[in-house]
């Protein structure tokens, strides 16, 4: 947020680049404690915490015009924190809402309805899934959102 504050689009653009490098920093030492310390209450939480800096990385690099290489490292952090929450109904739910947030962003829309859709099904009554039905979404994407709800209230609408 600072970058919005900076007197010249050099300092903004110098600053957005420090933010990146500081986001994906913290994801990658995020991503490493899962697997050195498997069995820790956090350990789960802390891979979705290494997504979150990914995804936030991309949209840095989204921002600067470059190509957002985070978010398919983002993809992959998610899929392994799925993987790993067993026990966290809450903290599955989170990590599968980025997830399908992840295929958006990387123009996925067919993975995006899939991970949603479990969502769904898997987490009913949890808050991700709720918001994922009822978000306040940003305008340039609001669209591909309403498409994969139309569909999935179709499909649910059928399964009836």
């Amino acid at each position: 947020d600072k970058a919005n504050g900076a007197k010249s689009p050099a300092d903004k653009q110098k600053q957005n680049e420090n933010a990146r490098a500081m986001f994906k920093t913290a994801a990658e030492v995020f991503s490493r404690l899962a697997p050195r310390f498997p069995s820790h209450e956090l350990a789960g939480k802390t891979l979705v915490l290494s997504g979150q800096c990914y995804m936030r990385a991309g949209e840095l690099a989204k921002a600067m015009n470059k190509n957002p290489d985070e978010y398919a490292k983002a993809g992959l952090v998610f899929d392994a924190a799925i993987r790993q929450i067993t026990g966290d109904n809450e903290l599955a739910a989170e990590a599968m809402y980025w997830r399908g947030d992840t295929f958006m962003k990387l123009r996925d829309y067919p993975g995006a309805y899939r991970q949603f859709k479990k969502l769904t099904w898997d987490y009913r009554k949890r808050y991700w899934q709720v918001y994922w039905l009822f978000p306040p979404y940003p305008p340039q994407i609001a669209g591909h959102r309403h498409l994969c709800r139309f569909y999935l209230a179709f499909d649910l609408q059928n399964r009836n």
